[in-house]
């Protein structure tokens, strides 16, 4: 570009290359780590639509040492986390804080917004957590387990097993008392 407005700006294509090894591209934020936590030290932005959408990769120092990578997206130029590994090796989707391995953080609370999916190559069979409470194991579009939990006095259904005709197991009405 005739008149950049960052100290290095290309217009085009950039190809780093390594010759006959790895290429290595490296973003060095803070260097002394010192009174940083909390701060986000290297970013790549991958961005469109003048800025106002697109993807971030940064790296983030919560305290000496303890760094964690997150996964951002901007949406009307406001980057909101969507994933994150901290230095524990603990992944976060849909939370900056994850807490176990696997942390899943769902956008809703009703069962029309689900927090996990996990489906067979052909999406015949499938297990569902939902926002509200619900377990469902699916086949052929039909569900065959369902655990849910619906209020203080853990209302209908809390548990049904269905096999087609054959087999049908529904508790209902059960409360907390044992």
């Amino acid at each position: 570009t005739t008149s950049p407005t960052e100290k290095l700006e290309v217009a085009g294509t950039v190809k780093i290359a390594g010759g006959s090894g790895t290429a290595h591209l490296i973003l060095a934020g803070d260097q002394d780590n010192a009174d940083d936590t909390g701060q986000t030290d290297s970013i790549l932005d991958f961005s469109h639509d003048n800025g106002v959408g697109g993807f971030r990769l940064s790296s983030q120092n919560h305290a000496a040492n303890q760094s964690a990578f997150d996964i951002s997206v901007n949406e009307n130029g406001v980057y909101t986390s969507r994933v994150n590994i901290n230095k524990d090796g603990n992944v976060g989707i849909g939370t900056a804080t994850p807490s176990t391995r696997l942390h899943i953080k769902g956008s809703g609370t009703t069962s029309s917004t689900a927090s996990l999916r996990v489906e067979n190559a052909n999406a015949s069979a499938s297990l569902v957590i939902f926002d509200d409470n619900q377990v469902r194991f699916s086949e052929g579009g039909q569900t065959k387990l369902q655990l849910h939990h619906s209020g203080s006095g853990l209302t209908t259904p809390v548990l049904r097993l269905a096999n087609g005709p054959n087999l049908g197991l529904i508790f209902k009405g059960l409360t907390n008392t044992p």
